[in-house]
């Protein structure tokens, strides 16, 4: 922790701290709204600021009750750690995400509460879940039963619950969310509601899709399957279709037939293999794109009109390839490529916003689009100069975790979000001036100075999370 963090937090509006942490008590409480922690025990709660809002907790202690929580909080998550009791709740609170609650009294949940997670919590019989409700997600086997939800629930996740039948679902359903319900094998599409415009299934046996709602806009399916069996029963008002599918027939030629009977109007296509897929058969309205394992041969002959396109673990695709991609991108993943030059893109990609290069081989930025808005370069660790950066006058959100830059003196001013975790970076020197939101590394600095007071959110996080660096 940098010595004079405590100098520094008047200006913090956010604040993301790691564990180990023995005491609060020197937390700002003027304006600090958001706060992230590695742990918290029953004393610290009591010296939480009381201007906070959000409140996230990573800890995989028990608590015994949430008594003392700040009446300013919103929103509250401690997803790993236990819960004895609930406690008495902050009266305006709109997001709760819990684990392991002993006794969860539904009595005590607050009227306003909009979005709520709950795992491993037993909930056999009918609840009373406040008519708030908007989002819930139910995790754990102690889940058997729909009884209770509130009819103004839009959203449902259920993940590894023994529920048998998806009967009551409330009449405003819109997105459905299966993962792993083993009573729930093999799903019966019919009982599905009619309005229904998402729905995923993730290790889920998906039935006869013939059943599947004609209103259905957006799947996601991932599983050991036939994908002729799934590709070709697909309702043609499909917009948007994410497929991980791990079984294979044996068959080539007829899993490459699937492929070729995707939905004419599909805008948005991610596919976790793309050893199989024939460019020609992608539909000619496709305007996003995820092939994961793209084959070189395949990138020249992908549709034209492309706006977003994601080709990451496509480890035959190099530098000398980027002068293929399609010209009229505004976002493109490159990450776990065999890219090692980012130059190319500058004249191919002249409206490219986002450019992710995770993992990549680059050694040094010589030159990025003038258009660029966001950079992710997290995990690259041959990277060590960016003098070619200030080349990308709009570049706004930048992601340097875990590689080697030693100096931030090629970070365009346009700046205002900025990742150095788990870099050799051990001072704060030419930090962009505007910067307003700052991600170190615990034990990375001894000292804040040189930091803006424009930073209004910083997050301090382990060693364990800067090996996999945070999104910008």
């Amino acid at each position: 922790m940098p010595g004079d963090l405590l100098a520094h937090q008047q200006h913090l509006e956010s604040l993301a701290l790691p564990s180990g942490l023995r005491s609060l008590a020197w937390l700002d409480s003027r304006g600090l709204e958001n706060l992230a922690l590695g742990e918290l025990d029953s004393e610290a709660v009591k010296s939480l600021p009381a201007t906070l809002v959000t409140l996230r907790v990573r800890s995989y202690s028990t608590f015994e009750t949430l008594d003392g929580l700040p009446e300013s909080l919103e929103s509250v998550g401690i997803p790993f750690g236990g819960l004895n009791s609930l406690g008495v709740l902050p009266s305006g609170l709109r997001e709760l995400e819990l684990h392991r609650v002993r006794r969860l009294e539904a009595s005590r949940l607050p009227r306003t509460l909009q979005r709520l997670s709950l795992r491993e919590t037993s909930i056999r019989d009918s609840l009373d879940f406040p008519d708030s409700l908007v989002l819930l997600r139910l995790e754990g086997s102690g889940v058997e039963s729909l009884d209770g939800l509130p009819p103004g629930v839009t959203a449902l996740t259920l993940t590894g619950t023994r529920v048998r039948s998806l009967e009551p679902l409330p009449p405003r359903l819109h997105a459905l969310e299966l993962r792993d319900n083993p009573l729930l094998d093999p799903l019966q599409l019919q009982d599905l509601p009619r309005y229904l415009v998402e729905l995923s299934l993730y290790d889920q046996s998906p039935g006869d899709l013939t059943e599947l709602p004609a209103t259905l806009r957006l799947l996601r399916v991932r599983g050991s399957w036939d994908p002729p069996a799934v590709l070709g029963k697909l309702p043609p008002t499909l917009a948007e279709l994410d497929l991980e599918l791990n079984q294979t027939t044996g068959d080539p030629d007829r899993e490459r037939a699937a492929l070729c009977s995707l939905p004419v109007h599909l805008r948005v296509l991610k596919l976790r293999s793309a050893s199989r897929m024939d460019p020609r058969c992608l539909p000619s309205d496709l305007l996003d794109l995820h092939l994961e394992g793209l084959p070189h041969a395949v990138l020249p002959a992908l549709p034209s009109g492309l706006h977003r396109l994601a080709i990451p673990q496509s480890i035959e695709i190099v530098t000398a390839d980027l002068e293929t991609v399609p010209s009229g991108l505004v976002a493109l993943d490159l990450s776990y490529t065999g890219v090692k030059d980012l130059s190319p893109l500058v004249g191919r990609l002249p409206s490219l916003k986002e450019l992710k290069c995770r993992g990549c081989l680059v050694e040094r930025i010589s030159a990025l689009p003038r258009s660029l808005e966001r950079l992710d370069l997290a995990g690259s660790r041959y990277l060590r100069t960016l003098e070619g950066s200030t080349t990308s006058p709009q570049l706004q959100a930048l992601n340097l975790g875990g590689t080697a830059v030693e100096s931030l003196a090629g970070v365009p001013s346009s700046v205002t979000v900025l990742d150095i975790s788990g870099t050799p970076l051990r001072s704060l020197d030419h930090l962009p001036p505007n910067l307003q939101q700052l991600t170190i590394g615990a034990g990375q600095l001894r000292s804040l100075d040189g930091l803006p007071a424009t930073v209004r959110h910083l997050s301090i996080v382990s060693i364990r999370q800067t090996q996999m660096p945070t999104e910008p």
